[in-house]
């Protein structure tokens, strides 16, 4: 036996846009994108030559927005390494800290305060 897990989801796409026509509005937007999109293709097919440029623009626009994306990964991941290199010894100096102001009868433990 064949896998019908395609034909059953193919078979339920065209069920489920056959349904979705029979509202007017859908009919109506449909039909203005088909032709939308039909105009574009027939307008970019005379005028390769802007449709590559306007390709190439997105693309530049794209591969700046990743180079600086990355740029700023590493600037962050280097910042947070910083962090993880920093946070025992600020962890010590807070201790040290607390320590040193802490008076030496608030040090000494008194019986009536509960630790937990």
């Amino acid at each position: 036996m064949s896998n019908k897990l395609f034909v059953g989801i193919t078979i339920g796409a065209i069920a489920g846009a056959a349904i979705s026509m029979l509202d007017r509005s859908t009919r109506e937007s449909t039909c203005k994108k088909a032709k939308s999109i039909s105009n574009d293709v027939k307008y970019y097919a005379k005028n390769r030559d802007e449709f590559v440029e306007k390709v190439q623009n997105r693309v530049e626009k794209y591969q700046t927005l990743y180079d600086s994306f990355s740029t700023e990964k590493d600037y962050l991941m280097e910042k947070v390494d910083e962090i993880r290199t920093y946070t025992p010894q600020v962890k010590n100096l807070i201790a040290d800290t607390k320590n040193a102001f802490v008076s030496p009868k608030e040090k000494e433990e008194d019986p009536n305060i509960i630790h937990l």
